[in-house]
């Protein structure tokens, strides 16, 4: 199943509300995507984790309504580590979401804690928008048809994959318009 197949998937799960297999799918393109953009590196966890890292800015923008979150902590677990050993690995290993993690509307309460890690469904998206733009995935399409809005700007997700920098410039141009404060 090529990695467009898995994207077009991670979507319909996602509209239908089927945030678990929309999860696993995401997953499994992000496993396949690390793997294409660190093939020197031999062990799942360490790639998986490497494109996770890299990619942090792009996953919580989109995640967390404008917020970026790089190189942080919460608990004992920092953003990648959670995401390769909590969330992929559950859903792989153990077939299921674990318990710790639950999905909210997007505007409503996060909670990031060791025991807990309530995140708004969003996360799916951002996830999405990092192998999207990964380079390695440049020659994936989908219908042309599929599109996303980045902070109220249309974009066809065609014109989006292999482009991170276009990910980037337009989370970076929100934040020069609208500084966090």
């Amino acid at each position: 199943m090529p990695l467009s197949d898995r994207v077009i998937e991670c979507i319909n799960k996602y509209n239908a509300n089927d945030l678990d297999n929309a999860l696993i799918q995401i997953c499994v393109a992000l496993d396949g995507t690390a793997k294409k953009e660190y093939p020197k590196i031999k062990k799942v966890g360490k790639r998986f984790k490497e494109f996770v890292k890299v990619n942090q800015d792009i996953i919580t923008f989109f995640t967390f309504n404008s917020n970026v979150l790089i190189n942080c902590q919460f608990g004992k677990y920092t953003i990648e580590q959670f995401i390769y050993e909590i969330l992929r690995c559950g859903l792989l290993h153990e077939a299921e979401i674990p318990e710790m993690i639950k999905f909210v509307e997007p505007g409503q309460s996060v909670t990031i804690s060791d025991k807990m890690w309530s995140l708004p469904k969003t996360f799916i998206f951002g996830t999405l928008l990092a192998v999207i733009g990964a380079p390695s995935n440049v020659r994936q399409s989908l219908p042309d048809n599929i599109e996303v809005v980045i902070l109220g700007q249309k974009f066809k997700f065609n014109d989006l994959w292999g482009r991170v920098d276009k990910e980037r410039t337009c989370s970076l141009l929100f934040l020069e318009c609208c500084p966090q404060s």
